[in-house]
Formats: structure tokens, sequence, C-alpha cells
């Protein structure tokens, strides 16, 4: 029999099998995380109505319970399979479940674990159960769900996850696994300044990775802070470590790793193994950054005046300006694209719709990342301004060129351009950035041969058969990220006078980075607009898509090249499907309106899910995202008639 399992380590989850089990309203939800999080996991009345409204308690607060705990009753005990989950308790209500059922109590055990460990100088064994309590993390936890509890336990559970990473990365410079945390660490201090431990461990990871310089610009960097916004001095740890830096402290010059590493507990001395998810063959050489040099062919006379050596090609373009959140998501695509000691090419798949801001975190973890690449980072636009791909042939031929090779030099086939750029690129330490690809027939030419080198790709539509390490999802804005943006382009001040306005717009814009920039946009620009006044222009569906420009910067445009990628058959079906007026569509519904059976007009909508035209709400259930129902219903339409 299935289980009922609880995820709270991100957006609520409860299923049960494969099935997902709907349980109502946000603040229903925040009931049933009262009752799971709670001591016991029993409660009174009166300590739900605190958890739900706090102080401002509406006068029907305890019908109101009585109704959600029903609700609940009926969704967790559907057709009798899990009686007595939700049992009535005196003044209140428990919940009976277990607790290896639910991922945050996991996530607690694995931390126990791995103190416990620590304590018994079992390093690795530490570090692994450290990796296994994060993994359970999959978004900001409780996301969206309102009242004064789900505030706390959020809080409480960001800080747990916060101090995991920090124990995971003591651990592994511990291990001898750190050369690649700096990024990592630059990326968790801009999130947190305040917090000294994470820059004693980015001064330890620098100084293991022979920065010893950097080290102490780290510490500089820190004191500043700290004064600046606390008027203290930093703390001992801190001020210690610095002065074991200016002291030339050999625990912190670097060391190279062969089977094991150096482990000092208590005195002894004793080799710790790699931990086994990090653990390659010892033939696997260990790259060290090196000058790019002139590609190995044939030198004339008129290549005398040529360089030896190269400057690492640096092809980023610059990052957002106004780049913001999306932190969890930026930390995991760092993180695999900076494991150390890997046997695999790390290849990182980012995808989403078009103006869901896959470029722009793209760029934000390369940028952040780019320490961990010393030899060079490579840029390339896989769509053309047209919307016509680019060929894998184009792109090689720049990138030969940015490693030092002539035109006149270039070879004519793509197999010879492919296996000159993986010659070229071999036991080298590049970044490898290729946005916007439309198939993985496109990309796979562009893939270096070896693991030394980190390859990170966004698109539209999943793409099959690459060897991803990692190929992910990225949503739209939380609203909370929607409503900073706006506040920063228009002012914090516009946006608290008028809030119900703005949360409607923001609605209406189906929280769509891109249509949030742009209606942003469009108020800084009308600075005498009210912000309801463009909230009512975009609550007119009829009109949406066209209101939703400014600039160069349209949604039409960008999901017009979306819906030009798809096959004829895909075009027509999703125009049909559009006009469905639930919001969610099934298999049967679409099967009738396209007038096919079932399994075609699934294997249809299949195809849609994955070129980023629909959303699969699971297996069978499917819904538009916010916008691209009207796009399609009122533009989409028209270019397939």
């Amino acid at each position: 029999m299935a289980h009922i399992r609880v995820s709270v380590l991100g957006p609520l989850r409860v299923s049960c099998g494969e099935t997902k089990l709907n349980l109502g309203s946000p603040q229903q939800q925040a009931m049933f995380v009262a009752l799971l999080m709670r001591s016991g996991r029993s409660a009174t009345a009166a300590d739900l109505v605190e958890a739900l409204w706090g102080e401002e308690d509406p006068a029907s607060a305890v019908t109101t319970l009585r109704t959600y705990a029903w609700r609940l009753r009926k969704a967790l005990e559907a057709d009798g399979a899990f009686p007595r989950i939700l049992q009535s308790v005196g003044g209140g209500y428990q919940l009976d479940l277990p607790d290896d059922h639910v991922d945050y109590l996991q996530a607690e055990k694995h931390a126990r674990s791995a103190e416990r460990a620590r304590r018994a100088g079992e390093a690795t064994r530490a570090y692994e159960e450290t990796e296994a309590a994060l993994s359970l993390w999959h978004g900001e936890p409780l996301a969206a769900l309102p009242g004064p509890f789900a505030a706390g336990q959020r809080h409480r559970l960001d800080e747990l996850r916060l101090s995991l990473m920090e124990e995971r990365l003591g651990l592994g410079l511990e291990l001898g696994l750190g050369s690649g945390y700096v990024a990592e660490l630059h990326s968790l201090i801009d999130q947190h300044p305040l917090r000294e431990r994470l820059y004693c461990l980015l001064m330890r990871a620098q100084c293991l990775a022979g920065r010893r310089a950097e080290a102490l610009s780290t510490y500089r960097d820190a004191r500043k802070v700290v004064i600046d916004e606390l008027g203290v001095e930093p703390g001992p740890e801190l001020t210690a470590l610095h002065q074991r830096i200016l002291s030339g402290d050999q625990e912190l010059v670097p060391k190279r790793r062969t089977e094991g590493v150096t482990n000092r507990t208590e005195g002894a001395t004793k080799t710790a193994p790699v931990p086994t998810s990090l653990r390659v063959p010892a033939s696997t050489p260990t790259p060290t950054p090196t000058p790019i040099p002139t590609p190995n062919v044939p030198r004339t006379a008129a290549d005398e005046d040529t360089p030896a050596r190269r400057e690492p090609p640096r092809q980023l373009p610059p990052q957002p300006s106004d780049f913001l959140g999306r932190s969890h998501l930026a930390t995991t695509l760092a993180s695999a694209l900076t494991v150390t000691q890997r046997s695999a090419l790390p290849v990182v798949v980012l995808v989403g719709m078009g103006g869901i801001g896959k470029s722009a975190l793209a760029l934000h973890v390369a940028h952040h990342i780019s320490d961990a690449y010393p030899d060079g980072q490579l840029y390339a636009e896989l769509r053309s301004g047209d919307g016509d791909a680019v060929t894998p042939e184009t792109v090689l031929a720049c990138f030969l060129s940015a490693l030092g090779l002539r035109q006149d030099r270039i070879p004519e086939t793509l197999q010879e351009r492919s296996a000159l750029f993986r010659t070229l690129v071999s036991h080298r330490r590049m970044l490898i950035v290729l946005d916007d690809a439309q198939q993985a027939a496109q990309v796979r030419p562009l893939l270096p041969g070896e693991a030394t080198c980190g390859v990170l790709i966004t698109s539209r539509a999943r793409l099959g058969g690459l060897p991803a390490a990692l190929q992910t999802e990225l949503g739209v804005f939380h609203p909370s990220e929607a409503l900073e943006l706006m506040a920063r382009t228009i002012s914090s001040q516009r946006v608290e006078a008028e809030p119900e306005a703005t949360l409607r717009l923001m609605e209406s814009c189906g929280f769509l980075p891109l249509a949030v920039r742009i209606v942003a946009a469009r108020l800084a620009a009308r600075p005498s607009w009210s912000i309801d006044s463009l909230a009512v222009r975009l609550a007119d569906e009829r009109r949406r898509i066209n209101e939703l420009r400014v600039g160069d910067m349209a949604v039409a445009t960008v999901f017009d090249l979306t819906f030009r990628q798809l096959t004829e058959a895909q075009a027509r079906g999703l125009c049909l499907v559009s006009s469905i007026a639930t919001p969610e569509l099934s298999v049967s519904s679409a099967a009738a309106t396209l007038a096919v059976d079932e399994a075609t007009a699934e294997e249809l909508l299949e195809s849609l899910v994955d070129a980023a035209m629909l959303e699969s709400l699971a297996a069978g259930r499917y819904r538009f995202p916010t916008l691209m129902r009207s796009f399609v219903h009122h533009h989409g339409r028209f270019q397939v008639q």
C-alpha cells in the first residue's frame, strides 16, 4: 500500500504514491503545517488561531478551523485508504504521520547523524550525511503559505539549510575537496554578508587553492562590512584565521591529494577517504590553469609575429543589473558545475518558457563560478535575431577563432571543427555557455570531451539525448520577487501606496519575469500613472498581450519565437485546445476538441509540454501558463489559418 508523504522543504507537497493530494487553499494548507510541525503534532483551537492569524484573528476563526479540518480529512482520507490521519483531540486536532514520511524530519535526522560522525572524527561520513540532508530541499520552505507559524518555520528551516551548507563546506575543506568552493562561497556571502563563518570558509578555500593574497583581501572586506554594519570588530574565529594566514600556517598551504585526505583530530593524524560521490579514478589528471597556447598547426613566415601564448577568452556578456531572487536554483546550478574530482563532463541544462529569465540566471551563475574555470569562458547565442537556429559549424568557427586559430586554418567540415575544438580545450578548465539551444543535435558538436570543462545550456524545450548531469526547469517569479523588482524599478513608495493594485498587476503578468520588467519599465517612464491604471488595462485579456510591450521588449515577440518552432500539427492543436474554457486540460477534453483518440491527444499534449507551451500538473492533467493561453488564443491562431 502506498504511503502518504509530506514535503515542506520547498512548496508544500503531500502525495500518496504518485498522486499529489490537493489540500485546498493556502490558509488551509497552513493549518495542516501547523499541526504537522508542532511538537506532538497536536494543537488546540487557540494554538491554531494564533498560528494562522496571529493577533488579527477574525470573529469566525474557530468555525473556519472546523471547516478546514473537515476538508483536510476529506483530502487525506479519500476512499477510506488512510483513516484517522487527522483526529479530534480535546479542544483541537492531532495529525498522525510517521516521522520517516516527512522530509524536514529526515533532514534533521541526517543533520544529527552528521554531528555524531563529526564528533567521532568520521569526516567522510559526516560529509555524506550533510549532503543527504541538503538534497531534500527543493525550493523555499513552505513557499507562499500565510500566517505567523509558517513564517517562523520558514525562517527556522532556512537557518537549518544555511548551517548545513556551512557544515558541508567546512567538511569538504577538511577532506581536501574545497578548491571549487570559492564561487559558491562568494554567492553565499552575497546573500548573507554578516555571516562571519562564511568568510572564514572562503578564506580557507582561497588558501587551499593557492590564493593567499585573495584570502587576505577577503578578511579586509569582511572586517569593513562588520564594522560598517555592526560597529564592532570581527569575532575571534575570523581574527585568528587571519593571523594564521599572515604567519604562513602550513595547514593552510595547498597540498596535493592522492588516495585520501589528511584529517587532524586531537593531535592524531589519520587518512580520511574521499566521499564516494566525489571519487574519481586515480588516472584522471588534476588540471592546472595555464594560458591557452596557439593551436599546434604548422607555422609559416607569416606566423612569426604570432604570440606563443594567448590570454584566455572571457566572452561572457555582462551580468543583468536588475537580477534578483533565484538563489536556491543558482546555488544548485553552481554546485553541479563546480563538483571537484569528477569523472564526467558536467553538462547543466536550464529549461523554461520564453521570458522566464533563463539567460539572466545562466549569466549570473556563470560569472559567479568563473574562478573555477581559470582557462576561460566561451559564450554563444544559438538562436539568430530572426529566430532561426545558429548552426554548430558557425559557433565552432567562432570558438576556434577565440582560441587562437586563424580563419584560414579553420577546417571545413563540422566533424573536423568539433574534433579540433575538443583537442584545443582538452585538459583545460573552461566554461562553455550555450544560450537558447533549440535541439540536442545543435549542441552535441559543441561539447568538450573531458571532465575538466563545464557546459551550461539554456533552452525553451527539454533536450533529450544529452549527457546532462542536471536538467532543471525554471519557473516564474515568486510573488515576493516580482514585488521586489517593481519596488526597485518604480520605487518602494509607489508599490506600498497601492499594494492591492500591484498584486493584481503581477497576477495579470503571470509573474513572468519579462512581463514584470515590461510593466515596471512602463510605470517608471510614466511617474504620473497610478499602478491601478495599468492593472485595469491588463485586466482585459483581449488586450493583455498587446499591452505587454515597451521599447524592444515584448512578450508577444518572445512567445512567437517558441510558437514558430512548433510543427504544423502542434501549432494547430495548441490553438484548438486554447479554446477549452476550463483552467485545466484533461486528455479526454483535448481528445474531444481535437477529434482524435486519447492516446494521440496525450502524445500531442506531452510534446507541447516538452516545448514549454503547456505545463504538466500530473499524469493526464495539463494547463496553460497564464499568458500563453492569451497569446495562443488571440495571436497564434492567426498564424496557422
